[in-house]
């Protein structure tokens, strides 16, 4: 009798747990977080201006990927809204406990998120088809140099963790007295 109230009193914490975090969170992972669509937007954002800048385009190059970029940023737009929306009706159909409404939301997000992604790619391809051949080698080596830089943040930033890192000898391979 009591090891029923234990498994009934412990499936109940389990479920008010899912519960909450189905509140905070998607329940599926996803790819294109709200803080990393706004990140890779303020990088896309930087490449749009270097490009200007730094690729010597001609006036009817930097319209066309004006237009582009415009013509993109909208669909854009558009998609995420409607993708936040699906994320606030999976919520609902979670709290409502309906499973099977729940995970069809799910496949219509990742049907969105992958028609993001290939809109991207398309963007992508149309801006470098107005590019010269030249004018894509300079792309390219700015992009490498773009790389290091990001890579010499991220090692730094790592850096910085371990040297602040307080030891609770709680990780894998810890000894109690580890760099990280």
């Amino acid at each position: 009798m009591k090891k029923s109230i234990l498994i009934t009193l412990a499936l109940l914490t389990f479920s008010l747990f899912l519960f909450a975090q189905a509140g905070n969170k998607p329940a599926v992972p996803q790819p294109n977080q709200p803080q990393k669509m706004e990140m890779q937007k303020a990088q896309d954002n930087d490449m749009d201006a270097e490009m200007v800048n730094k690729l010597d385009l001609t006036k009817e190059q930097r319209q066309k990927i004006d237009q582009l970029r415009d013509e993109h940023r909208k669909f854009l737009n558009l998609k995420e809204a409607n993708l936040k929306n699906l994320r606030i009706d999976q919520q609902n159909a979670m709290q409502a406990e309906n499973y099977t409404k729940a995970k069809q939301i799910n496949k219509a997000i990742n049907d969105l998120q992958l028609e993001i992604a290939n809109a991207k790619v398309d963007h992508h391809q149309a801006m470098m088809k107005e590019l010269t051949p030249a004018q894509k080698e300079k792309l390219k080596e700015m992009r490498a140099e773009k790389g290091k830089q990001i890579r010499g943040m991220m090692n730094n930033k790592k850096m910085k963790q371990d040297m602040n890192h307080q030891c609770d000898g709680m990780h894998e391979n810890c000894e109690g007295n580890c760099p990280k």
